[in-house]
């Protein structure tokens, strides 16, 4: 008999990566720019860290007329910050696990409105695993997990 309690329970319902990237929950982040930026692995972010840091369409044009951004550029941004807070977190440590979160800042336009200068917003790179338990890192602000 095990002693682990759930290896004899049955699975209710499971949500995953797969399901979230279907749902826009999560944004699978285009894997050459990620590439670039260092990572040897995918890199997702979620749908409130993509809203936030990210993306920039008509709507944000609207919003901030005058804030000459472009998506890839962003995204660039975000992931190139990303992979350096990654990096410095390898050089101090021997390994990481899933659910290890290193927080960096990236200096961004608010698309939600207008403003004049770039603001700083804190995100987290987080360890994750996909589907198959193989190594991701998603994107997401300070109060999600």
């Amino acid at each position: 008999m095990s002693s682990n309690f759930w290896d004899s329970a049955e699975v209710i319902a499971a949500y995953s990566r797969a399901d979230a990237l279907r749902d826009r929950t999560l944004h699978a982040l285009d894997r050459t720019t990620a590439q670039a930026a260092g990572f040897t692995v995918p890199v997702d972010a979620t749908d409130a860290a993509w809203t936030d840091a990210i993306e920039w369409g008509p709507t944000q044009e609207k919003a901030n007329p005058r804030a000459y951004q472009h998506q890839r550029a962003r995204l660039w941004d975000v992931l190139m910050l990303a992979g350096m807070a990654a990096r410095s977190a390898a050089s101090r440590q021997a390994s990481v696990r899933v659910g290890e979160r290193f927080a960096f800042t990236v200096a961004r336009v608010p698309g939600d409105r207008p403003a004049e200068e770039a603001e700083d917003r804190t995100l987290h790179l987080v360890v994750g695993a996909d589907d198959s338990g193989a190594m991701t890192f998603v994107i997401m602000l300070p109060d999600e997990d």
